[in-house]
């Protein structure tokens, strides 16, 4: 709720908002018809709520319940987890608090090489800037470069099939 707040707001004020009471003190913004717009809240890293607060595991579901709460509260709210692959299992225990249950997935494919040299370059396409012949290429074939071990003293690095688009942040 902090980064969400205003600049004034006071962050120890915050610990006994709820997020559905905060959202509710929030003004949608307006579309040039007056219409309210959709809010989105993107909750990036997700798995850190698992990885990083092992002892907070009994908060976990009043957090999800807070979810709900503001969904069902906003219909033009939208909430989106993004969460490492190898974490999905651990939301199972809190499906059925939220009311559409997690059906709506996107999972994220890991990227080739061609792939990833787009994911590098695409964004600066519509804009003045560019990258230096080779540049992209270059950070791509560092990117596909993997260590395997061998034997138990023994690793060599080898070029790999996938970018993981994480490594592109």
């Amino acid at each position: 709720l902090v980064s969400w707040a205003e600049e004034a707001s006071d962050p120890l004020q915050l610990v006994h908002i709820s997020l559905p009471d905060f959202l509710r003190r929030r003004e949608h913004t307006r579309d040039e018809d007056g219409l309210a717009s959709p809010r989105v809240i993107i909750l990036d890293q997700f798995e850190e709520l698992f990885a990083s607060y092992p002892d907070r595991w009994r908060d976990r579901e009043g957090f999800f319940k807070q979810v709900r709460e503001a969904l069902e509260a906003d219909p033009l709210l939208r909430v989106i987890f993004v969460i490492r692959e190898d974490y999905v299992a651990k939301l199972d225990p809190y499906v059925d608090l939220l009311p559409e249950r997690l059906r709506t997935r996107f999972r994220l494919e890991r990227l080739g090489k061609d792939a990833a040299v787009l994911a590098v370059t695409g964004p600066l396409r519509d804009t003045e800037h560019t990258f230096a012949e080779g540049v992209a290429e270059s950070l791509v074939e560092d990117l596909l470069r993997v260590h395997v071990q061998v034997t138990a003293d023994k690793t060599v690095e080898t070029v790999g099939e996938f970018v993981e688009p994480v490594q592109l942040q």
